[in-house]
């Protein structure tokens, strides 16, 4: 039998109402007699991120923390793959315990991380992540301040195991006298008193009754004379330095030519082979 057209087009609607009717049943989205709204099941993913404390440590190579008193350690946090930045900031806090310096520990041990300036910050993460950590201090010494990075693995939400100890080498090295251009009114020969400041990079000071004694350094100033020749003289611990202050060093050297002198202070610690160097000139006339 031949169907008509009206009758194909009636069977076409019939079959889109009950495919529309049923699918309204299986997710509906509002009731067409109250108005209230049927909540829709979602079936987004949950977020498998973990919020991931970490906390970063600046220790100063052969004494402590790197802290409020020399200004911190400016910390930042990039994927050591990407490159991404993930965050920064700056070391807070105390430069450790007391007796951090004289307790006894093993390679497998900790470091006393008891009063030790940090910078923390909170990482979403949602797998192991390498990250690449840069330590610049310290930043109360800008003359001596230096760059570190290493990369280490952050663990998601793994509590405690995100702690980061970097090692800063160095030693702060501040020229006193003569001072940066320092143009004496006499003509030569001139007789230059030399002063300098040294400190490990936490600030702790050089004294024979601190864990720091004088005779673990060698500091030195080198003199490249306006004749093109080179000098060296040869720093001593000042034990009656104005003010009773530590960590002086001291020398004289004769200027006996008009120009530029330009000086660099090297100072170094023996037994963990430390350096730290600055640099001034002067000029005599």
């Amino acid at each position: 039998m031949r169907r008509t057209p009206a009758l194909v087009l009636t069977a076409v609607a019939v079959i889109v109402a009950a495919f529309v009717l049923s699918g309204s049943a299986r997710n509906p989205v509002a009731s067409p007699v109250s108005g209230t709204s049927i909540p829709v099941v979602s079936r987004a993913e949950p977020s498998r991120t973990e919020p991931t404390q970490v906390r970063v440590y600046a220790l100063a190579r052969g004494g402590k923390f790197l802290a409020d008193d020399v200004g911190g350690a400016q910390i930042t946090l990039r994927d050591a793959k990407s490159g991404e930045f993930l965050a920064a900031g700056r070391t807070e806090g105390k430069s450790g315990s007391d007796d951090l310096m004289t307790a006894a520990r093993t390679r497998a041990d900790p470091v006393d991380r008891r009063d030790a300036a940090a910078f923390t910050t909170t990482l979403q993460l949602d797998a192991p992540r390498l990250v690449e950590f840069e330590v610049y201090g310290p930043l109360g010494a800008p003359g001596s301040a230096t760059h570190v990075r290493v990369a280490q693995w952050v663990l998601p939400g793994a509590s405690g195991a995100n702690d980061v100890v970097v090692d800063v080498p160095g030693l702060n090295v501040q020229i006193l006298d003569p001072p940066a251009h320092f143009l004496p009114a006499d003509q030569p020969p001139v007789e230059i008193p030399l002063r300098v400041n040294v400190t490990m990079m936490c600030g702790c000071p050089i004294a024979p009754d601190t864990a720091w004694k004088p005779d673990q350094f060698d500091v030195q100033a080198i003199i490249d004379e306006p004749d093109g020749n080179r000098r060296t003289v040869a720093l001593r611990f000042d034990d009656a330095a104005p003010g009773h202050a530590p960590s002086q060093f001291v020398g004289t050297y004769e200027a006996r030519q008009s120009g530029v002198y330009r000086v660099s202070v090297t100072a170094y610690e023996k037994d963990i082979q430390n350096s730290g160097s600055s640099l001034i000139t002067f000029v005599i006339r």
